[in-house]
């Protein structure tokens, strides 16, 4: 069992303790499609809002 920051891994991904989600914005246009994504995986690092403002701003 690996633990980390007091969580037990591999209960939390259904018996995989080596992976860790990786977070992930996206923006839908109606049509259900993805028009605007951002992914990395350092988790530390996310979209700044600015530019999820700027991708919904060139959907209307």
């Amino acid at each position: 069992m690996r633990v980390d920051r007091s969580l037990d891994l591999e209960k939390i991904n259904n018996g995989n303790g080596s992976v860790l989600p990786i977070p992930g914005t996206f923006i839908l246009g109606r049509d259900g499609v993805v028009e605007w994504s951002y992914v990395n995986v350092d988790y530390r690092t996310r979209s700044e809002p600015e530019e999820i403002i700027q991708a919904l701003k060139k959907l209307s």
